[in-house]
């Protein structure tokens, strides 16, 4: 209720709407200048009192008189409407605790506790499903380990230390074989066997693994960037019959769908959600639910920007009047008398409208009736946008929870599981690969200086204290011209 009771207060007090609303209910003999005119003259002045730049009431002082009546009235609703609901809410804070302290406690407490429930449950589901997922991807390595095995792949011996890094996996062929089985043949999920967990093993951090509330934070910068966007947008209509409907409409629907297709670029999820549809089935089965899930998240997310982008296109009304200004209902706005040109002429005249430098069709219709005519039907329509979209985003939060919450829950579980998979996965072959290279690398470095002893390539003697750690880093490449050598052979 703050929001819109600060909009109303806001409202009265500036006086405008109240002014246009009731300036045609005013009693013309409470004011002089209206005197000597019929009731019917008397009722289309007042119904131009909002307009400053009406000829007709520009410099009228019976305007000024009018519009000071009403601001007062309006002013005078609006301080009424804000101290009864400073003194509603005084009452509220004071009078509350002196009925059932004990029920408010009662109260208040297990609303907060439904609340922190429900932000538990959803942090233990991510952190159960990082180390479910990480449970299955050791499983998965330990299980191809064992099938290398059984197909008589040499696995060389692995230094103490090595085991935990490299997990059996030591050659080319090997880590093609493990990537295409993940691909083709996932495992089922099933960690029943109970595994020692290892360094892989990470800090649970909610902000960085719910893949949800990062996306929501992108989402919610590009709704700001976009309505920063439009604001810095220079709108130029070209008051051309052919091409303002375009430009208008182009403006108003274009960078919409630029920013929808931005959303799903900068949504990781889009990958995700293609290799998850795309993979074969192998020995885990495809939830359709999930899938279902995944893509009316990323929908509704990447249609943040395009709604705030419209509502404020058209709340400040140019595209429309650019894009129908030559559609305006002329007997019922404009000068009856000077109808007599032909449609293309009227089309040409009705074009430059929102171009008032150009504009030259004062006689046929005002510019500013028109201009005022478009701006009040396109911000109608945009405030009816943005209550469809609120009432929409309302119903689908309010109403989901009533309907299949076993599968909601079950679909973003699955959700989370699939990305915090996949990471962990990518880190898992990261490190693999990591610890591969280095073996690889030593393997080379120790080679090397087996070769260049042999080739009677004699590095300088080392001092005794250099015998320990030194020696092992150097590994034999002691000096200049064998560091060569060494570069040179592993190019």
């Amino acid at each position: 209720m703050v929001a819109p009771a600060v909009w109303i207060v806001v409202t009265l007090l500036d006086g405008k709407c109240l002014i246009c609303a009731f300036s045609g209910s005013v009693d013309p003999k409470k004011f002089a200048g209206f005197a000597n005119a019929t009731l019917a003259q008397a009722q289309e002045m007042l119904s131009r009192v909002p307009c400053k730049e009406d000829e007709l009431m520009r410099n009228s002082t019976s305007r000024r008189a009018v519009s000071r009546y009403l601001r007062c009235w309006s002013q005078a609703l609006g301080w009424s409407i804000l101290l009864i609901l400073i003194i509603a809410v005084f009452l509220a804070r004071w009078l509350a605790p002196c009925f059932n302290q004990a029920a408010l406690l009662q109260t208040r407490h297990w609303s907060n506790y439904i609340d922190i429930e429900q932000k538990i449950f959803e942090e233990t589901c991510c952190e159960h499903s990082r180390l479910f997922a990480h449970q299955c991807i050791l499983h998965f390595f330990a299980s191809m380990r064992k099938e290398i095995r059984q197909h008589s792949f040499n696995l060389p011996r692995e230094k103490e230390g090595e085991e935990d890094l490299l997990r059996g996996i030591t050659d080319h062929d090997q880590v093609n074989k493990l990537l295409k089985m993940w691909y083709y043949e996932k495992p089922p999920l099933d960690v029943s066997q109970e595994e020692k967990m290892d360094k892989f093993r990470m800090v649970f951090q909610f902000l960085q693994s719910n893949q949800e509330s990062f996306m929501s934070g992108i989402c919610g910068i590009m709704a700001l960037a976009s309505a920063q966007l439009y604001s810095a947008f220079d709108f130029n209509c070209p008051c051309l019959p052919r091409y303002n409907l375009a430009y208008g409409l182009g403006v108003l629907l274009v960078p919409p769908l630029i920013l929808f297709l931005l959303g799903f670029v900068l949504n990781n999820n889009v990958s995700m959600l293609a290799e998850e549809w795309r993979r074969p089935q192998g020995q885990r089965q495809k939830d359709a639910a999930v899938l279902r899930y995944m893509f009316c998240s990323m929908v509704q997310r990447a249609m943040i920007a395009p709604a705030v982008w419209v509502s404020v296109t058209l709340l400040d009304g140019k595209c429309i009047t650019c894009a129908f200004c030559t559609a305006l209902p002329v007997e019922a706005l404009g000068n009856v008398s000077h109808h007599g040109l032909p449609q293309g002429e009227v089309k040409r005249v009705l074009a430059r409208i929102p171009c008032k430098e150009i504009y030259d069709g004062q006689e046929l219709i005002a510019n500013e009736v028109a201009v005022r005519y478009l701006r009040c039907i396109s911000q109608a329509l945009g405030w009816c946008f943005v209550l469809l979209m609120t009432t929409l985003a309302f119903l689908v939060r309010s109403l989901r929870p009533c309907f299949t919450q076993a599968v909601f829950l079950k679909s973003r579980y699955w959700s989370h599981y699939i990305d915090i998979e996949r990471k962990l996965f990518d880190e898992t072959c990261a490190e693999h690969a990591k610890s591969f290279a280095k073996v690889c690398i030593q393997q080379f470095f120790q080679g090397m200086s087996k070769d260049l002893t042999a080739a009677h390539c004699h590095p300088p003697r080392k001092a005794p204290t250099d015998a320990g750690e030194a020696s092992e880093k150097l590994l034999g490449i002691t000096d200049w011209d064998t560091m060569n050598t060494a570069l040179k052979s592993w190019h």
